[in-house]
């Protein structure tokens, strides 16, 4: 058994129609095992092996929203997109804390997923930047994205993360003209959306762990805060 983690409605409910699953402390659910298990399918039950992930990809994958419940639990992964996993049975075990990522925390995350997989030097030139804190203003990086957008109609899916992480960095740095909340869900959606296409493309790159890129700049930052 694998520990995985279930983030939940604030309900403790998944799914929609005839296929909601309540979750709780010691609770299992499975599927019917088959031979080709699809995810963002019935054939399996989703879950993710972080709960940095778990919180991170929700805007793209569940959209539970702040008042998510999360669940630590156990299961056998059957597949797995880079991004999230699925399983034919899982048991949530208990419920734990939702951990709280920053905007600016899931806009580096996309900046660093995307480096992985978009190697143009004009687009890594402001990444660096945007990453050193020199240059974080809106204009620069919807350059980038419009270079990005360009780049994706060329060349395919390589470059759509890297054109997401720099709309995730505009959003965060403009707003999209929105009050603040909407700052926050617009450069959370267009991070996760970076992360879910830098995996499309690194699936097979042992490189690329979106977990360990989290915890690279989350708990970076809180032990920063602890030595000041």
């Amino acid at each position: 058994m694998t520990k995985l983690y279930k983030l939940t409605r604030a309900d403790g409910t998944t799914g929609e129609d005839d296929h909601i699953l309540q979750w709780g402390d010691n609770v299992t659910h499975a599927v019917q095992p088959c031979d080709k298990p699809q995810l963002c399918t019935n054939t399996v039950i989703h879950a993710h092996v972080d709960p940095l992930v778990a919180v991170f990809m929700d805007p793209v994958h569940g959209c539970f929203g702040p008042d998510a419940r999360l669940y630590e639990g156990e299961g056998d992964v059957v597949v797995d997109d880079g991004t999230k996993v699925g399983t034919f049975e899982m048991t949530t075990i208990r419920q734990i804390a939702l951990p709280i990522i920053t905007t600016e925390q899931r806009v580096e995350c996309a900046i660093r997923a995307a480096k992985h997989i978009c190697y143009d030097v004009a687009w890594n030139d402001w990444a660096d930047t945007w990453l050193s804190g020199k240059d974080r203003s809106a204009s620069s990086a919807n350059s980038a994205c419009v270079l990005a957008w360009a780049e994706w109609a060329e060349s395919g899916d390589g470059a759509r993360a890297a054109a997401e992480a720099a709309r995730a960095a505009r959003a965060a740095a403009e707003g999209w003209g929105c009050a603040a909340a909407g700052v926050a869900a617009g450069a959370a959606w267009a991070a996760a959306g970076a992360a879910w296409a830098a995996a499309e493309v690194a699936r097979e790159a042992a490189s690329f762990d979106l977990a360990a890129i989290l915890h690279a700049v989350c708990d970076e930052e809180q032990k920063n805060d602890k030595d000041t």
